[in-house]
């Protein structure tokens, strides 16, 4: 597994916060946008789980560390039991 990091994937990132202050976002987006440093200072917490929602082939290529892969038509099963959980979702397919 390559587990490259990349800037412009996270700079994309959407965030559904679980009991925490909300990221800013647009109106018309219903969810907030993170900034790479944001993304990073989230990597490695047991209490973060970062879903790219990329095809497999480009999460096999590289993705945000740590990032677990789903299909955008199965992210509901791969929902943490935890509500408290923050959950992290990016999506940079240019394919």
């Amino acid at each position: 597994m390559n587990a490259r990091f990349h800037p412009i994937a996270a700079a994309l990132l959407t965030v559904a916060l679980a009991g925490q202050a909300a990221p800013a976002r647009a109106e018309t987006e219903p969810f907030g946008r993170l900034e790479v440093g944001q993304v990073e200072a989230l990597l490695g917490r047991k209490d973060v789980l970062i879903v790219d929602v990329n095809s497999s082939t480009v999460y096999a290529e590289g993705h945000v560390p740590g990032a677990i892969w789903s299909a955008l038509k199965d992210v509901e099963k791969k929902l943490p039991a935890d509500k408290a959980t923050t959950l992290v979702y990016y999506c940079h397919n240019e394919r």
